[in-house]
């Protein structure tokens, strides 16, 4: 969807409770992103938000709620917006270099996973810097073109940080989203086309 408005992004997100449980779904979200201190609630907001009215805005509950009704085992949301890092708030690391490549895939194609990826935390991100995309966008695509054999989110996370690190003032994150049906320790699985 382009410049869509709150209601179209809450009935496209609705309708992928529609897919089958084997398939993989990635919610790319680009755009504005708030953080309303008071609350210590983060939002989207779509094309249609006004300014100082949060009820116009997609807030972070609402997302994790509606991650919990996709009937998709494997869920990534990326966003790439300010303030995107607050869905991750209160998410428990798993200490993925203790397991070798082939354990990390086949356990993780078992898991039901709600993955968030996010262009910074909780702060303000770069709109431009990539040419026709965010710095953060461009650097995303530049690392899936890169990827040769099926990886891990969390692999695409190091490499989209590297490229960021060198040219952005932004720190992505990449966590389980907490409180969205996601069992604990899985990632997203990357295919490239060509496998």
């Amino acid at each position: 969807l382009e410049d869509a408005s709150r209601e179209q992004i809450l009935e496209a997100i609705n309708e992928l409770r529609k897919i089958d449980k084997n398939d993989n779904v990635i919610i790319y979200y680009s755009g504005h992103g708030s953080k309303d201190l008071a609350s210590e609630t983060a939002y989207w907001q779509p094309i249609d938000a006004q300014q100082n009215k949060p009820y116009t805005w997609i807030h972070e509950a609402v997302i994790k709620s509606e991650l919990k009704a996709i009937n998709a085992k494997h869920v990534m949301v990326i966003a790439d917006s300010c303030f995107s890092g607050s869905i991750l708030r209160g998410v428990k690391k798993v200490n993925y270099k203790k397991m070798s490549k082939q354990e990390l895939l086949n356990r993780n194609f078992k898991k039901r996973v709600r993955v968030a990826f996010t262009s910074g935390g909780e702060e303000p991100v770069m709109d431009g810097g990539g040419g026709k995309h965010s710095i953060f966008a461009k650097s995303f695509l530049d690392a899936m073109n890169e990827i040769k054999e099926p990886v891990e989110g969390r692999y695409v996370f190091n490499m989209v940080n590297e490229k960021l690190v060198l040219n952005a003032n932004q720190q992505p994150q990449y966590d389980p989203i907490l409180n969205s049906g996601g069992e604990r320790g899985g990632d997203f699985i990357f295919i490239p086309h060509n496998k």
